[in-house]
């Protein structure tokens, strides 16, 4: 791959991510998201 096509594609993906992380946060997933670690966090410990 030359340089110049290297660098779209991580222009392009930078800005797929981007638009992920966009679409889950309009959609309310964070809290989910949040949820589940904290989840994950606490039965690891061994509190919940």
């Amino acid at each position: 791959m030359t340089p110049r096509s290297r660098r779209r594609l991580r222009i392009a993906l930078f800005i797929v991510a981007v638009a992920f992380i966009l679409l889950g946060w309009y959609r309310g997933e964070t809290r989910t998201v949040f949820v589940r670690a904290a989840n994950l966090c606490l039965e690891c410990v061994g509190i919940g």
